[in-house]
């Protein structure tokens, strides 16, 4: 999950504050893309895409190197220490498989994330590409929609105030 803040204080003529600060919230796991640069750049054939359009790691092929990592504009990939490999998220496909959602939709408290094809979503989503901070589209194609708050779609119309996310890893 990734914040982002932006907004300013300034003093009116009267001397009193005024602001127009705003934060909130994206969950960037793997978007699970159409054009994927995780399979176009590793060395070793470790990711590929599954029946189900799903991007997954062999744990068996992966080396280690995290060329996937920096490839992923999202930041999605992720080094796993104790296993010396590459992880991210898998979509949650054997779930899928069973009919169920993922683990994420279902344990959100607010349910403010959903799984589904962008035909069943309905006609309000707004593509990945209006949100604020969010990487080219086209580099990927990623499979994600997202139905922005006021807060984001104000941080879209002011890109001048995006808080830098580049340091956020997982």
């Amino acid at each position: 999950v990734r914040e982002y803040a932006g907004g300013t204080w300034e003093r009116n003529i009267e001397g009193a504050w005024e602001q127009d600060v705003y934060a909130f919230y994206v969950s960037l796991s793997c978007n699970h893309c159409s054009n994927p640069v995780c399979i176009r750049i590793c060395p070793e054939e470790a990711v590929g895409k599954d029946d189900l359009g799903f991007v997954t790691i062999d744990p068996d092929a992966c080396t280690g190197c995290q060329i996937c990592i920096l490839g992923c504009p999202y930041h999605a990939p992720c080094f796993d220490e104790a296993s010396a490999k590459v992880v991210k998220c898998d979509g949650c496909f054997d779930r899928i498989e069973q009919g169920l959602a993922p683990v994420c939709v279902e344990a959100c408290p607010q349910r403010a994330l959903g799984f589904g094809l962008y035909k069943d979503i309905g006609e309000y989503p707004l593509l990945v590409e209006n949100v604020a901070f969010m990487p080219d589209p086209s580099i990927t194609q990623p499979n994600y929609a997202i139905d922005p708050c006021d807060a984001a779609l104000k941080a879209a119309a002011s890109p001048s105030l995006l808080r830098s996310l580049e340091e956020i890893r997982c």
